[in-house]
């Protein structure tokens, strides 16, 4: 499923260093605009809006993917395509609502197999 960027609330995150240099990071967006999204963000539903029109709307949290959806995010800013994800949209999988408990421990272990917490980062935890 994808839904706009704008509607994903990002929170408070322990993530705070997206990469470990400007190169890697280049590298990293580079895959999106070569290979695509190959991996779905994890939000949450967390508002409902009904609009003048009677359109139903939701607003989303992240709970896991933080580094998916700022890259894809900067791509779309600078006006770059991602092969397979339509333009301002990002591929999602909706969970049913999780405990923050939850939500810190997958984020934690998300992040700590992809690329290193800082100290800072690990003494949030």
């Amino acid at each position: 499923m994808f839904i706009p960027l704008e509607s994903i609330d990002i929170g408070k995150r322990i993530r705070e260093e997206y990469s470990d240099s400007d190169t890697d990071w280049k590298l990293f967006k580079e895959s999106f605009t070569q290979l695509g999204q190959l991996q779905a963000i994890r939000v949450e539903v967390c508002d409902r809006i009904i609009d003048d029109h009677n359109n139903e709307h939701f607003q989303y949290r992240l709970i896991s993917g933080g580094r998916r959806l700022k890259a894809i995010t900067e791509i779309n800013a600078e006006g770059l395509a991602i092969p397979g994800v339509p333009k301002g949209m990002i591929e999602v999988t909706v969970s049913d609502e999780v405990p923050t408990r939850v939500k810190m421990m997958r984020e934690f272990a998300e992040n700590k197999q992809r690329k290193d917490f800082t100290v800072q980062e690990q003494a949030r935890y």
